[in-house]
Formats: C-alpha cells, sequence, structure tokens
C-alpha cells in the first residue's frame, strides 16, 4: 500500500496499531484494519453504537458547526458547497441559510435520515464515483472524515475537479503530532481504527494538499463542544449512558485540547 503523500511503499510498525511511512513519516493504520467495507461499516448502526449516540449529540454539534460556518464565511460568503460525509446533516442544515447545499454519505440508510432533515440536495454513496460536474462547487467540507478513507489522495484529486477555480476544501481533523497525542500515544482519544485509518500532522495535511493542488490559506487548532455523556462513555465505555435520561449528561461543555486541525486551502 503506498503513502498516499510521497507514493513510497516502506512502512515500519508505529505504536500498537498503526504503521509509520519510511520516507516521510505519515502515519496511517496497520494494513489489516483497512479489509472494511465502509458501506456496511458506516451504517445506521455506526451513529448509534460505534459513535455511541450521535443523534444525542445534535445540539453539541450544532454548536460546534455554526462556529465553523462563520470561519468558512470569512473566505467565501455565498456559493455551491457540498459536504462530503454529511451524516444526519446537521452541519448543512445550519450552513443552506448561507450556501446552496450539497451533501454525501456512504449508506442509504443515514441519507434517508439526512433528506429528513436538510433541505440540501443528498448523493447516496462512494463519492468517488459519483458523476459530479466538474468546475462546480465553490466549497467542499470534511468534517472528521478524511481519517475515515482509504484513499484521501484520491478524495482530494476529485475535490479539486469539481471545485471552481479559487474555490476552498475545508477539513478538519485529528493532529497526531499535536502535543496530547505525544504524551499519550497508544491511549489518544482518535487512535480507534478501523474507524480511523490514516493520521495526519499539520505537516503531512499540508504535504498533501500541496500535492493536489492547493495552497493552505489558513491551518489552526480549533475548540469542540461535546455533552458530559459523551465525554464520560468515551473515557469509560458504559454504555448505560447513553439511555440515562439524566439532564446533566446532556449538557455541553466546550474544550480545546489543541489536538483538532481545521484547515482552509484554495484551489490554485
Amino acid at each position: 500500500m503506498n503513502c498516499p503523500i510521497c507514493n513510497q511503499d516502506k512502512w515500519v510498525k508505529y505504536l500498537d496499531k498503526l504503521a509509520k511511512c519510511r520516507n516521510c513519516g505519515f502515519i496511517r493504520a496497520q494494513d489489516h484494519y483497512f479489509k472494511i467495507n465502509p458501506i456496511e461499516f458506516y451504517g445506521e448502526n455506526y451513529f448509534t453504537s460505534g459513535y455511541g449516540d450521535y443523534t444525542q449529540e445534535q445540539e453539541a454539534l450544532e454548536m460546534n458547526f455554526l462556529d465553523r460556518i462563520n470561519r468558512i464565511r470569512n473566505y467565501k460568503k455565498r456559493g455551491k458547497l457540498l459536504e462530503i460525509g454529511c451524516a444526519y446533516g446537521y452541519f448543512l442544515r445550519a450552513a443552506q441559510k448561507y450556501y446552496d447545499c450539497y451533501g454525501i454519505d456512504l449508506n442509504p440508510k443515514v441519507t434517508t435520515v439526512t433528506k429528513k432533515n436538510t433541505k440540501a440536495k443528498i448523493f447516496t454513496g462512494d463519492f468517488l464515483k459519483q458523476k459530479l460536474p466538474k468546475n462546480y462547487f465553490d466549497i467542499v467540507c470534511m468534517f472528521d472524515t478524511i481519517e475515515h478513507l482509504k484513499y484521501p489522495d484520491k478524495y482530494l484529486k476529485r475535490v479539486f475537479e469539481i471545485l471552481r477555480p479559487n474555490g476552498i476544501i475545508v477539513i478538519e481533523t485529528g493532529d497526531i503530532s499535536s502535543l496530547i497525542a505525544k504524551i499519550q500515544g497508544n491511549s489518544w482519544r482518535l487512535i480507534f481504527p478501523p474507524d480511523h485509518l490514516q493520521y495526519f500532522s499539520k505537516n503531512s495535511l499540508v504535504k498533501l494538499l500541496s500535492k493536489s493542488g492547493f495552497k493552505v490559506k489558513n491551518i489552526s487548532r480549533v475548540g469542540f463542544n461535546r455533552t458530559f455523556r459523551q465525554i464520560i462513555y468515551r473515557l469509560t465505555g458504559n454504555k448505560s449512558l447513553l439511555k440515562s435520561k439524566n439532564s446533566f449528561l446532556s449538557k455541553s461543555i466546550s474544550l480545546n485540547t489543541f489536538d483538532l486541525i481545521f484547515t482552509i486551502a484554495e484551489k490554485n
């Protein structure tokens, strides 16, 4: 399996579950984690088990997305916006106030819900196989998506094709070069293949974007809102919390662990 950054096939084991490119240092999951069927893996059950319960996080997620929209509007105040990996459409529902919105996700059971939640035009299936027009979109967003992809380089190449000149790509993902990731090692919260297959640093993400024809306009470390339910569930794995009606667990808190990078890059 070739490295998406330097195209070399020279890997060495890194931590317990990952591999590092000997040539450029890019980090990904070990080979056997890539054997999943994405359409099956990211079905409706993923949002009620693998994530905990995505719908219970709606209010906290919407607060995150409002912040991200404000950041995007500093670069594009209007236009056609596509979200890859749109899940249940919480971002699109907020974004449609400003943009002509489109979304895509893999599983029809998920996109059926998305279509009810938003006025956006929703596609179902593999983004790489969609017949989307070239030079059409002004903005393409991937929030916590690129780390799930088997072929992130192919995705960025395709995004470049469908963006208009001076269109922007927006990517949010974890940063394995962050201080907390280095300190925690194997226990860093974002190391959990096969959910996460790719592990970017600021440096490697900039390199991949540049290789794909983009110029980075801004890259920053962003905070996020999480409910106490989600935080405690992630720390303990206690699934009984997901069924609890305790009002305290539904309250959210704003955190910044400085291990999430938010990147805006422009099509050259």
